[in-house]
């Protein structure tokens, strides 16, 4: 098994996302997170966000994705 050195892109992205995953802690819920980037930056992150809006469907993935939904395509 051929094992890598995480680059400096790598921890900035872990960085980000235990942020966001923190964020889902404090709201009460199981510290889950989600992040969307690029090669060159991040583009998006999100956290669930079942426990403040009781929606059983608001993982971090589909919030993430629907806040970007929003942004390319405001109402």
């Amino acid at each position: 098994m051929l094992e890598e050195q995480a680059s400096e892109r790598d921890l900035r992205l872990m960085d980000e996302v235990l942020r966001a995953a923190r964020t889902d802690l404090a709201h009460g819920g199981a510290g889950v997170a989600a992040l969307l980037a690029s090669p060159d930056q991040i583009i998006a992150g999100a956290h669930n966000t079942i426990q403040e809006t009781g929606d059983l469907t608001n993982h971090a993935e589909m919030v993430l994705l629907h806040g970007m939904g929003r942004e390319l395509h405001p109402p």
